[in-house]
């Protein structure tokens, strides 16, 4: 993440690495210019460095990312370039909030059947700047596919009900969707659960268990904007919220009566810029400035652990496309062929 306010910055270079947490450093004394070329052992060391497994992956908030900015930090402090952090330091301070399922808040029943977060169904927030409503105590209806939303009532008679929506998953996106907007159709529902998109769930799995990290802006809501309660709903869970399969629902048919609600905690991250700025030499131009950014934050650690020796084997075999596949449970193929890797 990048920001930058030039009003508070004094033709110089501002070079800036966004991510990352910690306490500021503060600025040492110049100590004149850098080599006129970056060697290719000079850039090898610095990589070796700066992505080592010591930095834990480097994701935004966590201990491995703030390692990652006191390298930076120590580095641009090294050549001699005007901290234009917070307080006369190089980290300027960024308002990153991490928003997690709160799991006691979150057992869903609907008549007398329990549904379990993370393996029943899948919550997720648009924005969390925006309220969601309330669930509990929700009427339950299915409403269809995308061709069934021309038979939809009238949105007042769909006020304070969870409507089930039946997708499908087409690539990495789903098919078909129905409009949430304020003055649609379904823009009074409490909530929406979206299910027919296993491959979605099965691929982005992770990432909907994983905090959501949040950039908190200056936006004002008006009291009384909220937002519908989303669900992705595996289609084997179907059964458990309305009673029967989804290919035996039709449109309009009612379910029971959805007790509890998603809660969602929030942990405001020490999160930073590294910022540091090259002086020009110029007179007339030194109040101009060129901006130059680049992301020192990455993934972190991929949860849960995999076991088995190999790591390079398992991903050759499970994740060819690196971060675009899920990790998971290997088949019994791809067992075999990761201990050929191993032998």
């Amino acid at each position: 993440m990048c920001r930058f306010w030039p009003q508070a910055l004094p033709l110089s270079f501002v070079i800036a690495a966004c991510g990352g947490g910690g306490p500021p450093a503060e600025a040492p004394s110049p100590r004149g210019a850098t080599s006129a070329a970056i060697t290719p052992a000079d850039l090898r060391t610095r990589i070796s460095i700066f992505a080592d497994d010591s930095m834990g992956g480097r994701r935004t908030g966590t201990p491995g990312n703030v390692k990652g900015n006191a390298y930076v930090a120590a580095e641009v402090a090294r050549l001699g370039l005007r901290p234009a952090g917070d307080s006369g330091t190089y980290l300027q301070r960024v308002p990153l909030t991490s928003y997690a399922v709160d799991p006691s808040n979150t057992t869903l029943r609907s008549g007398a059947t329990g549904l379990t977060v993370f393996e029943d169904y899948y919550p997720y927030q648009p924005t969390f700047e925006v309220p969601a409503r309330s669930i509990d105590g929700a009427p339950l209806v299915y409403i269809g596919g995308i061709a069934d939303t021309a038979g939809l009532p009238p949105r007042e008679e769909l006020q304070g009900k969870v409507v089930v929506f039946r997708s499908d998953a087409g690539g990495n996106a789903t098919v078909g969707a129905p409009d949430l907007s304020p003055d649609g159709r379904l823009g009074l529902v409490s909530g929406i659960v979206i299910t027919g998109i296993d491959p979605l769930i099965g691929a982005f799995g992770q990432q909907l268990r994983a905090p959501n990290l949040t950039l908190r802006s200056n936006l004002e809501v008006p009291p009384g904007v909220t937002q519908p309660r989303m669900i992705f709903l595996p289609t084997a869970s179907v059964p458990k919220l309305l009673g029967r399969s989804l290919d035996q629902l039709r449109p309009g048919e009612a379910g029971p009566i959805l007790q509890g609600d998603i809660r969602f905690e929030p942990t405001v991250l020490p999160a930073t810029n590294v910022v540091a700025v090259l002086e020009g030499s110029d007179p007339a131009l030194r109040g101009q400035y060129v901006a130059l950014g680049a992301h020192n934050d990455a993934i972190g650690i991929v949860t849960p652990p995999v076991d088995h020796d190999s790591l390079r084997a398992y991903n050759t075999a499970m994740r060819p496309r690196g971060a675009n596949d899920p990790p998971g449970e290997p088949s019994p193929e791809q067992w075999t062929a990761i201990r050929a890797m191993v032998d």
